[in-house]
């Protein structure tokens, strides 16, 4: 169980707010373990997406990936003002913390890997919303049919932004359990096969509480744990792998 008996707000990793904030086609195949090689022709729905350059590089490389993210129904101008705020009050938090990350990070180059992540999804954002790879939909009510995509992938979100209390890095949230059982059933819904979340904890506790809840309430699904090889800052090593009978 989270521990909040001493919170500090200026000594925690947590927002006020969800970040919108991108990572790359490696961070992607690393965080959720896959092999891109086995995903081409195939349907998959990032949910949400958020600037990450996932949807153009994987596109690129004849990946039918479709990206979700209520931000998308602002304007490219106000999405760029989000995009440099976002960025910038993260990479601020870690610098001002570091003695709470597992691992030590280069912020010059971990800030570079996100600005290009963000410069490719700029460059191909217009097109792709033309192009309906960008659709401005949130969890956990999604309009697509049942058993559409082949793979659905959520990243840095779900448990990440519930509230501190529970085990994510979010003040006052209004993701509960109650939400996180519906949008994770939304997401198993519109994948054919599988759905891939991470992290399954925010940076301030070992275990989140609404994980064996949630795992414990589905039905019909084969539950794994994959390995990530991806470095998380807070030490998250778990993939959250649902497979559909």
């Amino acid at each position: 169980m989270t521990n909040t008996n001493h919170f500090n707000r200026e000594d925690s990793f947590t927002f006020e707010r969800v970040l919108f904030f991108g990572r790359t086609l490696k961070e992607y195949k690393d965080m959720f373990n896959l092999d891109l090689s086995l995903l081409k022709g195939k349907q998959i729905l990032d949910c949400p997406s958020g600037p990450a350059s996932f949807i153009a590089e994987a596109n690129a490389q004849n990946i039918n990936a479709m990206g979700i993210d209520p931000v998308y129904e602002n304007s490219y101008s106000k999405i760029q003002e989000i995009i440099l705020t976002d960025l910038n009050d993260c990479c601020n938090l870690q610098e001002q913390l570091p003695h709470l990350a597992k691992i030590k990070r280069d912020m010059v180059n971990y800030r570079a890997e996100k600005e290009k992540a963000i410069s490719i999804f700029l460059n191909d954002y217009e097109l792709g919303l033309k192009q309906s790879r960008y659709l401005p939909y949130k969890l956990p009510n999604l309009p697509f049919k049942d058993n559409q995509f082949d793979l659905v992938l959520s990243s840095n979100f779900l448990f990440l932004y519930s509230d501190y209390k529970y085990g994510g890095m979010h003040l006052a949230s209004n993701f509960d359990l109650a939400f996180h059982q519906k949008a994770i059933i939304e997401l198993i819904r519109v994948s054919h096969h599988e759905v891939r979340i991470f992290p399954l904890k925010g940076p301030h506790c070992n275990e989140h509480e609404f994980l064996q809840p949630i795992l414990n309430s589905l039905e019909a699904v084969k539950i794994n744990f994959l390995n990530t090889n991806y470095a998380d800052l807070f030490g998250a090593n778990d993939v959250l792998q649902i497979l559909k009978s």
